[in-house]
Order: structure tokens, then sequence, then C-alpha cells
């Protein structure tokens, strides 16, 4: 009975571990990544080098979008890892359980280390390969697992479990995932709950989302100072890498509703991942053109989508939608010509949006905070004179907007 201990445990440990410290870092591997049964993904597979474990681990990293199937696929794989590792140490005439227990060990750091399953996938083959060669050697009288044994295993998982909970890039990756993923989901309370301000003056990642949490809740002019905004680009993440920034642009634009930019950061975003595309570009751009009504380039992305094998329900629900709906009539290239350019300038941007008459309130608070932050308090108090309604109460952070300036350079954060 004590020799399942070993592999019970490390199932076991790996599958809590996974779930309770990196859920959505494994949510982000589906997001960033692609299987398609098409003849162009697996072309560009061949073409890459390790295609067999690449194949492998994108097939695998598509059911990481529901719940508990990564940990479960990760908990799975190290554990048969470790059963091969045993098999060949058994006809090597080691019977402790400890000894492969240390490279089944160190095999689940590298997975939770890694940003794709490719790597994992690649070392459990060779495992398999080792198990394989290992058969040609004479078969082991069958040994016992004492409790000594079974308690070194226990501890190597206790390790194991140690360096990926408490690993400070992991523990990194995770809350950025976690505040990442809600924002695709549009849970801005969740957002807010992860990327607290202590956790934004801690990683600069986490502000923009967390700004566009609070415009999304109407709170940005209450508490925009609250979190370690000491300019512009910590507002609109301009000067951020080309990967954060088109994310961070995707989902403004969708909620300020100007689903044409929304696009446009999307084929950028895709530009930044190692398929050129991705399972999260695919599902935002069918949302983003049936949004448009261009039932035609929505149906192109179902197509594509339906060569997916989890997609299905998602792929019935809008071709439904569009087959109840109708299709907007699209521009004429006339209207195209004279149709303004979007802006870098993010205020600038804003101004033409509200022009074009795609108007949201969060748009109108973030005009008035990019002008604090700017400076330019006489512009605020125009716009702010113009928007506001008589007897509503005033923001706190626009209630005397020139002496609120200095609050862009305080360190790292105000607290309440």
């Amino acid at each position: 009975m004590k020799r399942f201990l070993p592999p019970v445990i490390l199932f076991l440990g790996v599958f809590l571990v996974t779930l309770l410290a990196q859920k959505y870092t494994f949510v982000a591997q589906e997001q960033n990544g692609l299987f398609l049964l098409s003849r162009d993904y697996f072309a560009g597979r061949f073409a890459s080098p390790l295609p067999v474990s690449g194949i492998l681990g994108d097939f695998l990293a598509q059911f990481f979008r529901f719940s508990f199937y990564a940990q479960a696929i990760v908990a799975a794989g190290v554990t048969l890892a470790f059963l091969l590792l045993q098999g060949v140490f058994r006809r090597l005439r080691v019977r402790w359980a400890w000894v492969p227990m240390v490279p089944a060990v160190a095999l689940w750091i590298v997975v939770a280390f890694g940003h794709t399953p490719q790597r994992g996938v690649f070392l459990i083959l060779v495992c398999a390969g080792l198990w394989l060669l290992s058969r040609l050697l004479p078969s082991p009288e069958k040994g016992k697992c004492g409790w000594v044994d079974v308690a070194l295993c226990a501890l190597l998982v206790a390790a194991g479990a140690g360096v990926i909970a408490l690993h400070p890039s992991l523990r990194r990756r995770e809350i950025v995932a976690g505040t990442q993923y809600a924002v695709t989901l549009g849970n801005w309370d969740r957002v807010l709950a992860v990327a607290t301000p202590e956790r934004c003056a801690a990683d600069e990642t986490l502000t923009p989302l967390a700004l566009l949490a609070l415009g999304e809740k109407g709170m940005l002019g209450d508490r925009i100072f609250d979190y370690p905004v000491r300019g512009e680009n910590d507002f609109d993440c301009c000067d951020r890498s080309d990967e954060e920034s088109a994310f961070f642009r995707t989902f403004l634009d969708e909620r300020l509703g100007s689903y044409n930019e929304a696009v446009h950061a999307l084929y950028q975003l895709a530009a930044t991942q190692e398929h050129g595309m991705s399972f999260l570009v695919l599902r935002q751009l069918l949302i983003d053109y049936y949004r448009l009504g261009d039932y035609a380039l929505a149906e192109k992305y179902c197509a594509v989508l339906s060569r997916s094998l989890c997609h299905g329900q998602f792929v019935r629900r809008f071709r439904r939608e569009m087959a109840a709906g109708k299709a907007r009539t699209p521009d004429t290239p006339a209207a195209r010509g004279v149709a303004p350019l979007a802006s870098r300038d993010p205020l600038h941007h804003l101004y033409l949006l509200e022009a074009a008459g795609i108007h949201s309130p969060a748009a109108v608070d973030r005009m008035l905070c990019t002008l604090l932050l700017r400076g330019e308090t006489e512009a605020f108090r125009t716009l702010f004179d113009s928007v506001h309604k008589a007897g509503a109460p005033v923001p706190r952070y626009y209630q005397n907007p020139r002496s609120n300036l200095s609050a862009t350079s305080r360190e790292p954060y105000i607290k309440n």
C-alpha cells in the first residue's frame, strides 16, 4: 500500500499548488496559445524546433481555459514523469522512490516557470524514451516502499511547492495574469481587488489596468492619486512594451466603443505572440466585428475558431445571434475616405471619439484626468463645468485641480 503513496502525494501536491498559486498563470497560457486543426497551423509548427512537443503542448493548453483542467493536466503530467522515471530506476536496481521524485519535482518547477507547456511536454517525452530504453534491461524483483522513503518524497514535494508558491517572479506573473483575465471578463471589482495601490506601487504593469477599472466604476476622480500615477504614461500605457500596450489599448478602446481601434490593437497584440495569433485575439476579433455589425468578418473568425476543439459553444452562440440580427451596411468608400484617423495622442483620440458621436462617461473622466495630469487646469475647469451636473457631488481630486497636480510626484502612493 505504501508504494502508492509517493505518486498520490505528488499528484495532490501539484494539483493543489497549481490551483492555489498558478490558476491564472495557466489561463494566460490558453489565452496566448493556439491549436487549430488546419494545414497552416501544422505547417507552422513543423517549421519550428521540437514540433511534436510543441503540438502536444498547444493541444493541452487549449483546455486550460476551463475549471480544474490545467491543474489536473499538470498534475497528471508530472506524476506520469515520476512513474516513468521510477520504472527506469527500478531497472537500474534503485528501489527508493525519493530518487525519481527528485527529477519529477524538478520537472514540476520547470513547468511552473514555463510560458508555454512545450518544455514540460518535451521533458515528459524524454522520460518516456528513457523508460522504453530501460525495458531492454532485466526485470527487477519487486521492492517494498518504507515510511522513511514516503516521508522523503513528501518533503521533496513540499520543497517544490514552497519554491513555486513563494518565488517572487511566479507570484508577480500570477497577479498580472489574474488582473488581465479579470479585464477580459470586464470584472472590474476583481481588477481592483487584485491591483491594489500597494501592488501597483510594486509593479507598474498593473497601474493602467487598475485605472481602467476605476474609470469603468466611475471612481477615477475620487481615487486616481491613491495609485502611483506620476504622469500621463502611467495612465495611458504609452511607454510600455508592445504586448502590454496593445493588450491595454484593446480593452480601453472596447470600453470606449471604438471597436475599429480595438481591432487594430488586437492585430498588434497578435504580432507579439508565438504563433502570430492566439485564442484571446481570435475571440476578441469575433466579438468586436460582431459589435461593429460586420457579420461577414465575424463569420470568418467563427470559421477559424470552429477548427479548435474547445470553442463549439462559443461559435454557436455568435452564429445564433448573427442569424437573428441584421448586419450593418458597410461604409461607402467616400465615407471611409473622410473618416478621421486615430491619434497617437490619447487626449486627442478621446476628443475624436466624442466628435464622432462615440460617447461614454468613462471617456469624459479620462479627458478630465489627462488634463489634470498635463497641468492644463483652465482646460480642465472648462470641460468640468460643461459636463458637471448642478448639485452632483464633486469627485475628490476634481475639487482643487491645481493643488492636486502635486500628487503626481508623491511616492509611492497616497493612503486615505
